[in-house]
């Protein structure tokens, strides 16, 4: 495991907790790294992949204090969420941290047309939605995520959905975030 003060998102616990999280991993929107770092010092081959220049070069650095201090082997590099494709890898497990409901609704689906593309047969993507996410529509009436349904259907199959709560009192708990776990389906059909 790593050190505290690089401890990974707390959805990101709870989903190897589930074994959510299989197989090799893509972390679209890593920041810092602490997620690939977790996800990696559990056993899993991880990639992360930010826009930002900055964000990696600070990963990278992490990532070298790992693999010297414990033989973690953690990868990141810098890539924008529609250049996918220029990472010439498949992968078992992709997570996008964030990014979806950040992506001007004309274009979301070209998004996860990406996601699909890289990912293996069997793969799952997580789509994690923060808990102040943005787009209210999925915040409103019984289905929370039905802004989600019309996204994924040509490709993926929603399998769960992995809610993370903070306890903040003896009596109450507060949503941190949660997590949509899709199944690829065998083939993109619009």
């Amino acid at each position: 495991m790593i050190d505290n003060d690089q401890n990974a998102n707390g959805i990101i616990l709870r989903l190897l907790e589930l074994d959510a999280i299989k197989g090799s991993v893509l972390e679209i929107g890593c920041g810092l790294g602490k997620n690939v770092l977790h996800i990696s010092g559990s056993g899993y081959p991880a990639l992360g992949i930010d826009l930002s220049g900055e964000k990696i070069s600070i990963a990278r650095q992490k990532a070298q204090l790992m693999l010297a201090r414990r033989g973690v082997c953690a990868r990141f590099k810098q890539c924008g969420l529609f250049q996918l494709e220029t990472l010439s890898e498949i992968f078992y497990t992709i997570i996008d941290s964030g990014n979806l409901q950040n992506i001007e609704p004309g274009k979301q689906r070209q998004f996860l047309f990406s996601m699909y593309q890289i990912l293996e047969p069997d793969g799952s993507a997580i789509l994690i939605i923060p808990a102040g996410v943005s787009n209210e529509s999925a915040r409103i009436g019984s289905n929370r995520f039905s802004w989600l349904e019309e996204l994924i259907l040509p490709g993926f199959n929603l399998t769960s959905i992995v809610d993370n709560f903070k306890k903040t009192s003896e009596d109450d708990s507060t949503n941190q975030d949660t997590a949509v776990i899709l199944k690829k389906k065998e083939n993109w059909n619009e």
